[in-house]
């Protein structure tokens, strides 16, 4: 087995690692230490891959980065007007959160570091950050097909709106993914689903960006 063959997949046995202790003890409570020891190699050698236990999980968010976009992608080659791909977005990603649980916990980490002054620039923030400039490219686009094809009003400016929905999708995820959900004992949103909840901000959302034409015959 080559050197670069040997450092790969010794780098798949630290995320994997690194994974399964995130998932059962949560990412605050997991160390360096205990990452090394699931892995079954030295502290020292794990640092020869990963700088920190912030990189650890910044290359995680990076892998959940690259499968949702690959989902993206597929959406924007369907046959469907710009409009429905802004609901198929909206869809994909709570979908993708629930079936990921490690999604935004890792993505909140990648987000806290970027909010820093002077953050250090390592690759794997720097793919991760070119990943989610990705996801916001597919909104964009979605949103100048739809402008296109006549299913959103043609006053809007894509950009704007791409940033709009994609900012306001990711909050409404917060709301039901973040780690601290007492603002949710109220009686009267208890039994409010996360997918319920996220399919009527669409429809709210979306409703305001459709022509007039279309409210008045819907």
């Amino acid at each position: 087995m080559s050197v670069t063959i040997k450092t790969q997949v010794r780098r798949e046995t630290i995320l994997a690692s690194a994974t399964d202790l995130f998932m059962t003890h949560s990412i605050e409570n997991v160390s360096m230490n205990q990452i090394a020891q699931q892995a079954g190699i030295s502290k020292g050698a794990l640092y020869l891959d990963f700088e920190s236990k912030d990189d650890i999980i910044v290359t995680i968010a990076l892998g959940f980065c690259q499968e949702l976009n690959q989902g993206f992608s597929h959406i924007l080659t369907h046959s469907l007007t710009g409009f429905e791909m802004l609901q198929a977005f909206g869809v994909q990603r709570m979908e993708y959160a629930n079936e990921h649980p490690l999604y935004l916990p890792c993505l909140y980490v990648y987000q806290n570091i970027v909010a820093r002054d002077g953050y250090d620039v390592t690759a794997s923030v720097r793919k991760c950050k070119a990943e989610v400039d990705s996801a916001l490219s597919y909104v964009i686009r979605a949103a100048q097909i739809g402008i296109s094809d006549g299913s959103i009003r043609p006053d809007i400016k894509p950009e704007q709106l791409g940033l709009m929905i994609f900012a306001a999708s990711k909050g409404m995820l917060d709301l039901f993914q973040s780690p601290n959900q007492n603002m949710f004992n109220h009686t009267l949103v208890h039994d409010v689903t996360a997918e319920e909840a996220m399919r009527q901000f669409m429809q709210v959302i979306l409703h305001g960006i459709t022509p007039i034409e279309s409210k008045q015959t819907s």
